[in-house]
């Protein structure tokens, strides 16, 4: 969800996601209604079978055939069984639902630090470079510039105005994050590579992909730009999504270049090629800041 929201693509995301839940819907719908129909006749035949039972072990009381006590006991047998059946439906449900309340009720613990006190200078249009032990807020200066945490105190310009009264999207729109652990979606490298683009060109897309050294590699698997990623990336190996992540990253052209070990994943070949490209993305675009995380 954090990918989607770095690429500020929200309202396409909800429209596939939409269309997702909408087909599944209606592939369901038949199942759903036929294995109703199955439950209402099985539950109508067991309450009508225990009906009759019921009835005629009264009959058999009164003809003094049988004690009432073995219908109490047949019927108490029958209601244990019964329950003990359902039961366990009954806690799959609960455990689902007190997960899903947990999750809703749950509130976070604020007690990051780490940037108390912090305080960076105007650095538009320049490569700034964080340098730090772990632990020491370098990730958590990211997450406020993308304003997934609002600061208590002071407050982050942009352009002269002051984050919180900006767009959110239109903020993150100008960001381009690159992780130390890039996601993929289960899509081709093309919509990979161009997420968040209804109208992406082809062209751009190997543009992107030429500055960051794979598009070669694109070019010897079977499908090409058409090759699915898999789940999370699951086809690439650790340097190659990271590789498609900056080239994503790249394609959107933003005015704020973020890279959190952009290059941690990569050996040290294409990691110089990859900086090759990124330093050649600051000379296409002077006014484009860029801060490193290291």
């Amino acid at each position: 969800m954090r990918t989607v929201k770095h690429v500020a693509s929200e309202t396409e995301f909800l429209r596939q996601f939409s269309y997702l839940v909408l087909k599944e819907f209606r592939m369901r719908r038949k199942d759903t209604m036929i294995n109703s129909l199955l439950y209402g006749i099985n539950l109508g035949t067991v309450s009508f079978i225990l009906v009759a039972l019921y009835w005629l072990g009264l009959d058999l009381v009164e003809e003094k055939q049988l004690k009432i006590t073995n219908v109490a006991i047949v019927f108490a047998y029958y209601i244990f069984i019964f329950e003990s059946l359902r039961m366990r439906e009954m806690s799959d449900s609960l455990s689902a639902a007190q997960s899903f309340f947990n999750l809703f009720d749950r509130v976070s613990a604020i007690d990051n630090s780490s940037t108390d006190g912090q305080q960076l200078s105007d650095f538009q249009g320049q490569r700034v470079a964080l340098i730090c032990a772990s632990g020491c807020g370098k990730s958590t200066v990211i997450q406020l510039l993308e304003r997934f945490y609002d600061p208590l105190k002071g407050k982050i310009p942009f352009d002269g105005v002051d984050i919180r009264e900006l767009n959110i999207q239109r903020v993150r729109s100008c960001l381009g994050l690159v992780s130390q652990e890039p996601i993929l979606f289960d899509l081709t490298i093309a919509e990979n590579i161009a997420y968040g683009h209804e109208n992406a060109s082809m062209e751009e897309i190997i543009e992107a992909a030429t500055k960051v050294n794979i598009h070669d590699f694109i070019q010897q698997l079977p499908q090409g730009y058409e090759t699915k990623a898999g789940m999370k990336g699951g086809h690439l190996s650790g340097g190659e999504k990271q590789c498609v992540a900056i080239a994503r990253t790249l394609y959107r052209r933003p005015k704020v270049l973020l890279l959190d070990e952009a290059t941690s994943a990569l050996d040290s070949y294409n990691e110089r090629i990859v900086q090759d490209a990124l330093d050649k993305a600051q000379i296409d675009d002077p006014t484009r800041t860029s801060l490193i995380i290291a």
